[in-house]
């Protein structure tokens, strides 16, 4: 995924991003309410992304491991046939 922004859309993505981010004149509450919207959603994105790494945790450290997992799946195979040629 090739993802490039022109430099012109760069622009106007920081310039909007510090006219909303730095408010001149801010009179805003946050109740007890908005900090536990906050804090669920916190914990929720860190769940989320706990589940993705676990569900793709294979793929990921079969590409850390330059063919170490084909090594792994090899000796998990020669275990099983032996496992099997014991227990008949």
């Amino acid at each position: 995924m090739n993802f490039c922004l022109s430099r012109k859309t760069l622009a106007l993505w920081l310039f909007f991003l510090l006219v909303f981010a730095n408010p001149l004149l801010a009179e805003a509450y946050l109740d007890p309410g908005t900090g536990s919207l906050i804090v669920q959603a916190v914990i929720a994105a860190l769940a989320a992304v706990g589940l993705y790494i676990g569900i793709f945790w294979r793929k990921i450290r079969s590409y850390f491991s330059w063919g170490g997992q084909a090594r792994n799946d090899e000796e998990e195979i020669k275990r099983t046939k032996t496992h099997d040629e014991e227990s008949k």
